[in-house]
């Protein structure tokens, strides 16, 4: 399921003004004519039954976002490069020893692994 379908509560708006972003006047009409506001839910509803599929999680963002979604309380897979190897962030994933934690070899260049 995409990302885009979870269930979201409300969401709150502000006026782009309110960002505090200050762009050059080109720019700003660019900003302005895409998206005049910015949209966030407060909360998304069954988190615990939304799986959530994380490429580059040896090491980096990719990483830092697996840990982060699973803290709050997502069911992770972490697409490791290394995880074969028994290197990388596999490895300290796999250590957190939690049934929403699972980290699965991908290399998303090969097609036989993402296939």
């Amino acid at each position: 399921q995409p990302l885009a379908r979870l269930a979201l509560n409300t969401p709150h708006c502000k006026d782009g003004a309110a960002t505090g972003l200050r762009l050059l006047p080109k720019v700003q009409a660019a900003a302005s004519a895409w998206r005049s506001q910015r949209c966030y839910a407060t909360e998304v509803d069954e988190i615990s039954e939304r799986p959530v599929l994380i490429t580059g999680c040896d090491s980096g963002f990719g990483f830092s976002l697996a840990k982060f979604l699973h803290q709050k309380g997502f069911i992770i897979y972490a697409g490791c490069l290394l995880k074969e190897q028994g290197r990388g962030g596999s490895k300290d994933l796999d250590n957190m020893k939690s049934d929403r934690m699972r980290t699965v070899q991908l290399n998303v260049c090969d097609s036989e692994e993402v296939g």
